[in-house]
């Protein structure tokens, strides 16, 4: 992965270097000085950079060049880059979508790691342009499963919500701590949080394994249950 491949990596999932400081455990200043050019590609600095955007479903998909193109795997499976102008998000598509999902302006600055007043001046056009902090609140909304279209039309096409409530529902029946669904899992414990709080991307590696692990715990423990013996 390069510098460039990494801003790119951000963008797609409207993640600071802040956010992938704390996903990756590598220093934001190293980030910084790294995408800057000043900070030399060390091995396990990329590679702990690179797993932390495999964990949230950003896929480098070889370009038949030198250089592989940063894709970010959905929900369905498919794979989607940087939106089309006609995929935006715009303050009118914010304020519909955030009513398919019952949200308000709170919870989704909450999900998009955004201050509440940032929506609200958003969705009411105060001159907010197309940026990082409008692409954390698209982000945010996709990852619950909204879809901007390119035609200009929004539509849900899933229930983040469910699966951070069934992750959330195991955990609490298998008396696990979110330190200790990390570590079965192989991911940082920031990423179970985020799972929780149907603010990540569910498509990505790090969220299948979480819920595969549970899911495998779940079924042991039904199985040692002696109360379900005849």
């Amino acid at each position: 992965m390069t510098p460039e491949q990494c801003k790119t990596a951000r963008k797609l999932l409207g993640w600071s270097k802040r956010d992938l400081a704390r996903f990756s455990g590598v220093m934001a200043r190293t980030l910084d000085s790294w995408e800057c050019g000043t900070h030399p590609s060390l091995e396990r600095m990329v590679s702990m950079v690179r797993r932390a955007f495999e964990e949230a479903g950003v896929v480098l998909v070889p370009d038949g060049g030198e250089r592989a193109v940063v894709m970010l795997r959905n929900n369905d499976g498919t794979l989607s880059g940087i939106p089309a102008p006609g995929g935006r998000i715009t303050p009118e598509k914010c304020k519909i979508a955030r009513k398919l999902l019952g949200r308000s302006q709170a919870h989704l600055a909450q999900l998009a790691c955004v201050d509440a007043a940032t929506v609200a001046g958003y969705e009411t056009d105060k001159g907010l342009t197309w940026n990082r902090t409008v692409r954390r609140i698209q982000a945010a909304l996709e990852a619950d499963g909204i879809e901007f279209r390119k035609n200009g039309s929004v539509r849900r096409t899933g229930d983040c919500a469910t699966i951070a409530m069934q992750c959330k529902a195991a955990r609490a029946k298998l008396g696990w701590t979110q330190d200790k669904v990390a570590r079965a899992a192989d991911v940082t414990q920031s990423l179970v949080s985020a799972l929780e709080r149907g603010s990540f991307i569910h498509g990505g590696k790090g969220a299948q394994r979480i819920m595969s692990v549970l899911e495998i715990a779940l079924a042991r423990l039904e199985t040692d249950d002696p109360s379900r013996s005849p």
